[in-house]
């Protein structure tokens, strides 16, 4: 008896209560959300080539203006995988960077093709549609 208690004071706790309603996020905030790109680089501790792609354009990625108006993560795939993000396809190769809007994949570069050309493909990828 004790047990099946507890269980609905939980259930209870957790429900929504009418009022939480009057609270919940306004369509205008997911649709600002929409607009949000980022970037989020899938990295691995085994993964040869990503120590080389860190130092050639992650950080300096981070210390760019280009880092302020795309914001870039670093995940670290063999420990949170793709993190819940909507893939279009698998990370089969790290490094990987997937460009994000509203939380999906819009395009990605595979491996480490340098600093220019990664920027470039950022630039190309992350252009607003119109």
């Amino acid at each position: 008896m004790r047990v099946s208690s507890a269980i609905a004071v939980v259930t209870l706790a957790l429900m929504p209560s009418a009022s939480d309603a009057l609270h919940a996020p306004r369509a205008v905030l997911l649709t600002a959300d929409e607009r949000h790109t980022e970037v989020v680089v899938f990295e691995a501790g085994r993964c040869v080539a990503c120590p080389r792609f860190r130092d050639a354009v992650v950080r300096p990625y981070f210390r760019s203006d280009r880092g302020d108006a795309l914001p870039m993560h670093v995940v670290d795939y063999d420990a949170l995988g793709t993190a819940g993000r909507a893939l279009r396809a698998p990370v089969t190769e790290l490094p990987t960077s997937v460009v994000l809007r509203g939380g999906i994949e819009i395009g990605r570069v595979v491996g480490n093709p340098g600093a220019t050309r990664f920027l470039a493909a950022m630039d190309r990828i992350s252009a607003p549609e119109g």
